[in-house]
């Protein structure tokens, strides 16, 4: 059988990786689902994870503009793809933020090229601070040491913020053959037009 992990590291998350281990088990995978034990809304270990989710030790830290969340992003991430190794999945999907979630999909992909890697970004922040940044002060610098390092390593992509809310109001089921469908001639109208451009 086939074997797909989902991950992410935000609990405001789990919602959208349950359509998503739904839609993977419809297609014949063996799911899991890797989350983590740390609460970054309510700043504590949780108490729980949802059915269907493993959780994976965090660092805590309390502020979210920090070098503890920054550091508690990059342990997860490590974490993460030592697990992933060890399951030796067939396809990953992979909730962002944290860009270290990236960075991490980026060096295993290397060593497993033939691995499905779909990356869900959901959201960029903090680690994509503005351009502007021109002060030479701590920790501003190291903001801008970090956005630039992230640009250098990635590629521009460009996608669809809420295509689920999209097919859901146009009365279509996420994950039917109907919204793939449609899915797939929205995307190929959008990268269509961005070559063009």
């Amino acid at each position: 059988m086939k074997k797909a992990i989902i991950a992410t590291c935000f609990e405001s998350n789990e919602e959208r990786a349950g359509f998503v281990y739904e839609a993977c088990k419809d297609r014949g995978f063996d799911v899991e689902i890797l989350t983590s034990d740390f609460s970054h809304i309510r700043k504590k270990k949780r108490e729980q994870v949802p059915d269907h989710f493993r959780s994976i030790e965090t660092l805590p830290y309390q502020k979210n503009l920090s070098l503890k969340r920054m550091r508690s992003h990059r342990l997860f991430a490590k974490d993460l793809f030592q697990q992933i190794a060890r399951e030796d999945p067939d396809l990953i999907w992979l909730m962002a933020p944290a860009n270290s979630l990236i960075l991490e999909a980026k060096q295993y992909k290397k060593t497993h090229p033939s691995v499905k890697l779909i990356v869900d970004i959901i959201d960029m922040w903090p680690e994509s601070l503005p351009l502007s940044i021109s002060k030479d002060v701590f920790p501003l610098n190291l903001w801008k040491n970090i956005r630039e390092k992230c640009l250098q390593g990635r590629r521009t992509g460009i996608g669809i913020t809420a295509e689920g809310d999209m097919l859901a109001a146009l009365g279509k089921r996420y994950a039917s053959e109907e919204a793939i469908e449609f899915s797939t001639e929205v995307q190929k109208l959008l990268a269509y037009n961005a070559y063009r451009s």
